[in-house]
């Protein structure tokens, strides 16, 4: 551990001066325009309808070839909260690419457009409190021929730790979902509930996203635990995750009364959600006062 914290002193300044360099072009400067709180990503696009959209600017992401927090996550939230201050809520990608020389960073290029609603247009999903699924979100193929089978959903939990790992680290989560990954089911009573089901396993998985990050801080800021536990933290999330999916769709197949189901479900989650409302976005854990109660 001494040997790393040495590491990292003398890296310090060169992490620090090395912050990924982000250009904006709008569009018309001269008119203001509110900040958009969610804006949505299309990585392809050639697979949306822009024809309505308002071009608002563009928006690189580069890389200095030292950059800290330069994952392919990391560069789309600066790039969206970029694109958001625009006033723009969507974000279309149009060059993305990743240094193998310099560094392993991502760089992206992107245009920033208002359009009235993003329903169906997005490649990947973030959960935002203030962006619900709707119905053309289930964008997937279905399958030829009636089946009364549940179709797939994809949802996906992630976690990384950033920061300098000297004065202070970050813990910050993913909760996506991809609209490709599911359809609506030709069976009328499971068309019924298919938004509301897609609804809550992304909920869900918003869910313990939050537990793992309380879980986490819990930890902190015993830096060496916490860098040795939260891949296995995250596993274990994800294992409940997928069983209390699984646990869903047994009781809407066996239910007559799926309805019934789904408002006791959503209503649980409801409740997981507003408990752990504090452990939203990204988390910051202080790892200067951990050292100064190690003082004699």
């Amino acid at each position: 551990m001494t040997q790393k914290l040495l590491w990292a002193i003398a890296l310090l300044p060169v992490l620090y001066s090395c912050e990924p360099p982000v250009r904006v072009r709008a569009v018309d400067r001269n008119t203001p325009r509110d900040s958009v709180h969610y804006v949505g990503i299309a990585e392809d696009k050639s697979e949306v309808d822009l024809r309505k959209a308002q071009l608002l600017g563009t928006i690189k992401i580069g890389d200095r070839g030292a950059t800290l927090d330069c994952h392919y996550a990391d560069v789309l939230e600066r790039a969206c909260r970029n694109a958001g201050r625009l006033g723009g809520n969507l974000l279309v990608i149009t060059q993305h690419r990743r240094n193998q020389v310099k560094s392993n960073c991502h760089v992206i290029r992107a245009e920033v457009y208002e359009v009235r609603s993003l329903e169906g247009m997005e490649s990947r999903m973030y959960w935002h409190p203030e962006r619900r699924l709707l119905k053309g979100d289930l964008r997937g193929t279905s399958p030829e021929g009636t089946s009364s089978e549940l179709p797939p959903l994809r949802t996906r939990l992630t976690c990384r730790l950033g920061g300098d790992f000297l004065r202070e680290a970050f813990i910050r989560t993913e909760t996506l979902f991809f609209p490709d990954s599911t359809y609506w089911p030709t069976d009328p009573r499971l068309a019924a509930v298919a938004l509301r089901r897609a609804q809550l396993y992304f909920d869900l998985t918003e869910a313990q996203a939050r537990l793992l990050k309380a879980e986490l801080l819990a930890i902190g800021p015993d830096l060496d635990r916490l860098v040795h536990e939260y891949r296995s933290c995250t596993e274990e999330r994800v294992r409940q995750l997928r069983a209390d999916q699984a646990i869903l769709d047994a009781e809407i197949m066996a239910n007559a009364d799926a309805e019934a189901v789904l408002s006791r479900w959503e209503g649980n989650v409801r409740k997981v959600l507003a408990e752990t409302e504090t452990y939203a976005g990204q988390q910051r854990v202080d790892l200067r006062k951990h050292r100064r109660k190690q003082e004699p």
